[in-house]
């Protein structure tokens, strides 16, 4: 079974060779963001045409190298909000790589990436998505459907949906939503098709599978279902079935599996950590326990505990790792969130079953009003927490809990 990124085929090695050199040379050196930074954007762009000329005229319109030059040229005209030009640019560049590597070259793809950037300024998410689908085809074309290769563009589409719909994480984002979790599904049964378990990079993409069903499931909760799809999420294992619990099942049912490839890849790898393991199995119990499937959540929240009693683990991990609750959350691995500015503490007490009651706030500042009381409150009741483990077994336990103040989050 072929591994993940092999080499490719000689056949298509300088137009790869092209795509990621592009991506450096055009990323890091046409237009670093230090260089735009250290000289006018009208000095930029007038030296990007003075080199697109100069290389004009000691070779032809088609020269190799002025596809980078266009693209760099396409970036700072970009950066200038010059989006009609930008886009004139960035098509130029294109088509000199296309005519020096092939209609399906694959080193297409840093231009299409910016081209449905600029199709998101101007609001035209349909052509944006043309542009993705796109991209995916010229994989498709260049290493087949079933090969591994395409994973990595897959997930390069997969940032770009979820990058989007971080900057509109409303309604206005149902487009990149919806296209994130078609995505996520083209990545699972490939690497159920054509990635081994034992691939270091496996367990991490499992994991990020299940974080977008739960990114997808979360929208569809906060802002209810699209008119022309069907999903919603459902934390209640006694809710009626409808459409929505339907589809929220559906949501359950790919993360889970998710989930539990994870474990089995860890598992499966050459230096197995046993930490890990317990932690993907607890990961595992957290989804069950979210979902509602509180007697499966215990037995997994047991199994992880298990894992830990191992001559391998030392006694202090084995005492500490689950004593304490944990907020259960499912963030994406590119999910960096910003550090807080002002802290709230707050003591709670976490049920068996993951919930917080007897919320308390310790010492809160004078200026927090009761509406932020409010929301501090609702926030707290409405996540879920890995409750502390004794022996394996869950347990009610006294918690402590801190909180941004702008952007409530514990």
């Amino acid at each position: 079974m072929p591994r993940l990124f092999d080499l490719c085929p000689s056949k298509l090695k300088q137009s790869s060779g092209r795509y990621f050199s592009i991506m450096v040379l055009g990323t890091v050196m046409a237009l670093s963001p230090k260089l735009i930074t250290a000289m006018s954007a009208e000095g930029a762009l007038r030296d990007y045409q003075d080199a697109i000329e100069r290389a004009e005229a000691n070779s032809n319109a088609f020269s190799i190298q002025l596809s980078e030059l266009y693209m760099g040229l396409g970036r700072a005209l970009m950066n200038d909000e010059n989006y009609t030009d930008a886009q004139r640019a960035l098509k130029r560049g294109m088509q000199i790589e296309r005519v020096n590597f092939g209609l399906h070259s694959i080193s297409q793809t840093p231009y299409l990436f910016l081209l449905a950037d600029l199709d998101t300024i101007a609001g035209d998410a349909e052509s944006a998505q043309k542009a993705m689908d796109s991209i995916y085809l010229l994989g498709k074309n260049n290493y087949g459907d079933s090969d591994p290769r395409i994973l990595e563009i897959l997930d390069n589409i997969l940032n770009w949906q979820l990058a989007k719909y971080r900057a509109n994480p409303s309604q206005g984002g149902l487009n990149y939503i919806v296209a994130a979790d078609i995505v996520s599904q083209r990545m699972s049964r490939l690497m159920k098709r054509s990635v081994p378990m034992e691939d270091p990079k496996t367990p991490i993409y499992y994991q990020k599978l299940a974080a977008v069903q739960y990114l997808v499931a979360t929208h569809v909760n906060e802002y209810g279902l699209p008119t022309e799809a069907t999903f919603e999420i459902t934390t209640n294992s006694s809710a009626p079935t409808t459409s929505r619990s339907a589809a929220g099942l559906t949501y359950y049912r790919r993360g889970k599996a998710a989930l539990i490839s994870r474990v089995e890849s860890l598992s499966n790898q050459p230096e197995s950590d046993l930490i890990s393991q317990a932690n993907a199995i607890a990961q595992l119990a957290d989804w069950y326990l979210v979902f509602g499937q509180s007697h499966a959540a215990i037995k997994a929240y047991g199994l992880a505990f298990e894992t830990l009693l191992d001559e391998g683990v030392s006694e202090d991990v084995q005492s500490i790792f689950f004593s304490k609750p944990q907020k259960i959350e499912f963030n994406l691995p590119e999910n960096n969130q910003d550090k807080p500015r002002k802290i709230v503490e707050v003591s709670a007490l976490i049920t068996k079953r993951g919930r917080a009651r007897d919320i308390q706030f310790i010492d809160p500042p004078e200026d927090l009003s009761e509406e932020e009381m409010r929301s501090i409150r609702r926030s707290i009741q409405k996540s879920r927490y890995r409750p502390r483990l004794n022996e394996g077994n869950p347990e009610e336990s006294p918690y402590k809990i801190f909180l941004a103040r702008s952007g409530i989050g514990n």
